[in-house]
C-alpha cells in the first residue's frame, strides 16, 4: 500500500494466511462435515466513516453467487453488499446488524471494502485489461494491485460523514438550494427498488442524484418547501441547466467524493503508444478474477 499523510488513516497490510487445521474426518455416521479453516484476512479502516472492519477471502459458495450478478447487473450492488456483510469477521460495535452496515456505511466505504475483498482474495493475479483513454483499444497490463492503491481518509470524526449536509445554492434557480450528502448502501438500494429507475436511462441519472439529499425551495413569504421524494428529486434535477450540475457535483468532490480509494495505473498503450493515467474499475477486475 501507498504511505500516506500522518492524519490519515492508514489500511494495515493484510494477515498471513492461515492453515486449515487437522481433522479427524467423516463422523461414525459416514457424514463430512467439512474442512474447518481459517482463511486469509485483511484489515481496513473505512476512508469516509472511519471504522476498523476486518474481511475475510471469498469462498467457492459465494464467488458462485457473485458470478450469479452478471446475468441480473441490477441484483450486482444488493449481492455484493450481503456478500460483504458475510465476510465481515471484525466490525465497529455500532454496526450489529445487516440493516446497520446498509445505513452506516457509504458508497465510497464499499470501494475499500470491495478492494480489501479483492487483495486478499486474488493478490496473486496481476493481469489487468485498460482501455486506452486515446484510441479506445483495450491491452493487458501485469502489476501488483496494491502498487495502483491510494487511499485519503476524511479529516473529521468517525461517523460524523454520515450526518453532514452541504448546502448549494444554485446559479439558476434564485430561491433553490440544493442539499448534499455522503450517499450509503440504504440509499442505493432504495433508489434499486423505485419503480421510476427501471430503465437504464433512469438508472444512469438515479445513481448521480444520490449525492442529493433534498432541494429546499424558499417561497415569497420566506417559508420553505422540502422536496426529498425520489421521484420529485429525479424531475427537479433534469431540468437544470447543466452549469448547476456540473457545480453540485464539484461542491460534492470536495466535500465528499475526494475521501475514498484511488486504483491509478500509468501505462503506455501497446496500439497507439499513448501514455496516461488510468483509474482501474474495480468491480469489472473482480468478476474477472473471479472468471479466471
Amino acid at each position: 500500500m501507498s504511505d500516506q499523510e500522518n492524519d490519515q488513516p492508514q489500511v494495515d497490510s493484510p494477515a498471513p494466511i492461515r492453515h486449515t487445521k487437522k481433522i479427524e474426518g467423516k463422523s461414525p455416521t459416514g457424514f463430512f462435515p467439512g474442512f474447518e479453516i481459517k482463511y486469509p484476512e485483511y484489515e481496513l479502516i473505512t476512508p469516509q466513516t472511519l471504522q476498523s472492519y476486518t474481511v475475510r477471502s471469498l469462498t467457492v459458495e459465494e464467488e458462485e453467487v457473485l458470478k450469479g450478478s452478471v446475468q441480473t447487473p441490477r441484483k450486482l450492488p444488493e449481492h455484493l453488499n450481503s456478500i460483504l456483510w458475510k465476510m465481515i469477521v471484525k466490525k465497529p460495535a455500532d454496526i450489529q446488524t445487516y440493516s446497520d452496515f446498509l445505513n452506516m456505511v457509504t458508497l465510497k466505504d464499499r470501494d475499500a471494502m470491495v478492494y480489501a475483498l479483492y487483495h486478499i482474495t486474488y493478490k496473486d493475479i496481476h493481469n489487468y485489461d485498460i482501455t486506452c483513454g486515446a484510441c479506445g483499444k483495450q491491452f493487458p497490463v501485469s502489476l501488483s494491485i496494491d502498487k495502483a492503491f491510494s487511499i485519503k481518509g476524511y479529516t473529521g470524526d468517525p461517523n460524523e460523514i454520515l450526518q453532514k449536509k452541504i448546502e448549494v445554492e444554485l446559479p439558476s434557480v434564485d430561491n433553490v438550494v440544493a442539499v448534499i450528502r455522503a450517499p450509503t448502501l440504504i440509499h442505493e438500494q432504495e433508489m434499486l427498488a423505485d419503480i421510476m429507475f427501471q430503465t437504464d436511462k433512469h438508472l444512469e441519472l438515479g445513481s448521480e442524484i444520490l449525492i442529493i439529499d433534498k432541494f429546499v425551495i424558499t417561497k415569497s413569504d420566506g417559508k420553505t418547501e422540502d422536496i426529498y421524494e425520489r421521484d420529485n428529486i429525479f424531475r427537479s434535477y433534469s431540468s437544470l441547466p447543466s452549469q448547476d450540475r456540473k457545480l453540485i457535483t464539484k461542491k460534492y468532490i470536495e466535500e465528499f467524493g475526494q475521501f475514498g480509494i484511488d486504483l491509478k495505473v500509468k501505462a503506455s498503450c501497446i496500439s497507439c503508444g499513448n501514455d496516461t493515467d488510468i483509474d482501474l474499475d474495480l468491480v469489472h477486475q473482480l468478476f474477472r478474477a473471479i472468471y479466471e
